[in-house]
């Protein structure tokens, strides 16, 4: 057999190497946790208004011209 999955030169005894594996699983799972929590939370959140994004960023000659065009489109 091979020692290509078990290195010869193991650093520190069993016991820490087991606890290392144990810590890293808890905090895959309270970093899952944590990030679950996040997204739910930001999805709570109301989006934006588009009407008022338009008002405030867009110049309103040009919104204008476009409604103009979207009617004639229509027609």
């Amino acid at each position: 057999m091979t020692s290509a999955s078990f290195p010869a030169n193991r650093k520190g005894p069993w016991l820490y190497q087991f606890l290392v594996y144990i810590f890293t699983g808890v905090f895959t799972l309270l970093a899952y946790w944590l990030l679950g929590f996040i997204i739910d939370d930001i999805g709570n959140w109301p989006g934006p208004q588009y009407n008022d994004v338009e008002e405030r960023l867009l110049d309103q000659t040009l919104v204008e011209q476009s409604l103009v065009l979207k009617r004639k489109a229509a027609d």
